[in-house]
């Protein structure tokens, strides 16, 4: 069976229709860039959902895989399903060269899928945090038990913001300082004893 290929602008749209559908109220930038050897989707937002949900979501829909251990990329094929998700369908990983890319296959999941080749071959994901929402996700993670002293809402000149722990690494992933909360929280109360 041979695959169906989707340029880089159709698989944007794919991915513009998907995100809408799982976070209908943010607004999301998608565009496609193709170029000889290959093409990629970039995708931004500023607040809304946290970087990693986003990730998980639109990661599906890149046609290559790259192995830095080997310098070695890989096309992947994935099905189509009726409702716009995809999956694997195959995948020849990296190991049989020496690479930690495993190699994947999946039987079709749905009569009514359609075998397709991505002509994006990585997606692109970039989220800005507004200085507004940053107050918001700070007395949030405060009110989670944080300590109040390692965060800083760093305002910048372009009307974006982020938040910087007292070392000086900028986080704006929320989800990651709610599960860092109570370790932080657990470290300062023994630090503090």
């Amino acid at each position: 069976m041979n695959a169906h290929y989707l340029s880089s602008a159709e698989t944007a749209k794919l991915i513009r229709v998907r995100l809408k559908k799982v976070f209908p109220r943010t607004k999301f930038s998608v565009r496609s860039d193709s170029y000889s050897g290959g093409g990629s989707v970039r995708v931004k937002w500023m607040d809304g959902p946290a970087a990693t949900l986003v990730e998980s979501i639109v990661g599906s829909y890149a046609g290559g895989r790259f192995d830095g251990s080997i310098d070695m990329k890989i096309s992947v094929h994935h099905w189509l399903l009726p409702d716009g998700t995809v999956r694997v369908a195959s995948n020849p990983g990296t190991q049989g060269s020496m690479g930690h890319i495993a190699a994947e296959r999946e039987w079709m999941p749905d009569p009514d899928c359609k075998l397709v080749s991505f002509g994006a071959d990585f997606v692109f994901t970039s989220r800005t945090i507004s200085p507004a929402f940053a107050e918001k996700i700070m007395a949030r993670l405060i009110r989670k038990g944080l300590p109040e002293n390692i965060l800083k809402i760093d305002k910048r000149d372009n009307g974006e913001a982020g938040i910087i722990t007292r070392l000086g690494v900028n986080f704006d992933d929320a989800r990651y300082w709610e599960r860092q909360a109570s370790v932080e929280r657990g470290r300062f109360m023994v630090a503090g004893a």
